[in-house]
């Protein structure tokens, strides 16, 4: 079995909380998953991370249904055989023989064409397919999560996706929040961003200055944590490697605050910044020893522990 996630991993907010609780839950079972929320939400993390929990030194195959166009979906999800069609040099497996043992993660199922849906639902109700061009039956044995952007009860009731199909991968749901309903957890995923981008390049992850911070909370996000990435990417390379302004993560300069609560929010959040900072200093002067950091620091480790998970501090992201 691979890694399994870290607690936190997905989220600090008390929904993603949540999702974390779900995923366990539904490590001990085999049950379909239906994984919904706006795009760019980590839909797809949420189902690796899944994954990672029931066994993720199986494989993971994942396909976006409305990337294309129905014979090649066919062909992508039940393989064909050499000769099948033109340009069919070899026999080829689909990903459902390719994910057998592991999981089968179907993005924008809502997408898939009605054709397609009922080819779907008898591979799903049958355990087994029949590659494009064969004759043979082939057993397969996964667990399905599928995704999507869409409200597929809207689209079974205009006749878009069957009814049938539709419970079938829906035993369970997860709605993933997008971005500006749990801001809580927009700074720990800018860091953990933050690190991946660096480590690409093999740089140290640049830090974010308090009006970055402020800014990067205050911004809706209406593309989440697709857009998000692309900000810090970008800012990433705009930036002199030490720190992102606003002014490079925005390409403009920040405004003025205005009001009592918007100074009352900043000073939080630069007093938080600022906890943060000297903890995690007091931890890498400690070489990350939690009872040694505690003592040093003249809390208790317990009392230690609460505040990392507060302000969203992990050894594998804030360590040097």
């Amino acid at each position: 079995p691979g890694p399994r996630p870290r607690p936190g991993e997905l989220g600090l907010s008390p929904a993603m909380r949540q999702i974390e609780a779900m995923l366990e839950r539904l490590s001990s079972s085999a049950a379909s998953v239906l994984i919904t929320g706006e795009s760019g939400v980590g839909k797809e993390r949420v189902a690796q991370a899944l994954h990672q929990l029931t066994g993720g030194g199986k494989p993971f195959i994942a396909v976006n249904c409305g990337a294309l166009t129905e014979s090649l979906l066919e062909a992508e999800l039940f393989g064909y055989e050499k000769g099948a069609f033109t340009g069919a040099a070899r026999t080829k497996k689909g990903v459902f023989e390719q994910a057998h043992g592991g999981t089968l993660f179907l993005d924008e199922i809502g997408d898939m064409p009605l054709a397609m849906q009922v080819k779907l639902l008898r591979a799903l109700q049958e355990r087994r397919i029949v590659r494009v061009g064969g004759e043979t039956p082939i057993e397969v044995d996964l667990r399905l999560v599928c995704a999507t952007h869409q409200v597929l009860q809207e689209r079974v009731v205009s006749g878009a996706f069957r009814e049938d199909l539709y419970y079938r991968i829906n035993v369970v749901e997860l709605r993933i929040p997008p971005l500006r309903e749990r801001a809580e957890d927009i700074l720990p995923l800018a860091r953990t961003l933050l690190a991946e981008i660096a480590a690409a390049s093999g740089r140290a992850p640049p830090t974010l200055t308090p009006a970055a911070e402020h800014a990067l909370k205050a911004y809706p996000w209406p593309g989440n944590i697709r857009e998000l990435k692309n900000a810090l990417e970008r800012a990433s390379l705009m930036s002199d490697g030490r720190s992102i302004s606003h002014d490079i993560l925005f390409d403009r300069p920040a405004p003025p605050l205005s009001g009592q609560q918007d100074v009352a929010s900043s000073l939080r959040d630069y007093l938080s910044e600022c906890e943060r900072d000297f903890i995690v200093r007091a931890l890498e002067a400690r070489q990350w020893q939690i009872q040694s950091c505690a003592d040093s620091l003249g809390i208790s480790r317990k009392n230690l522990w609460e505040k990392m998970r507060k302000l969203g501090i992990d050894k594998d992201t804030d360590a040097p």
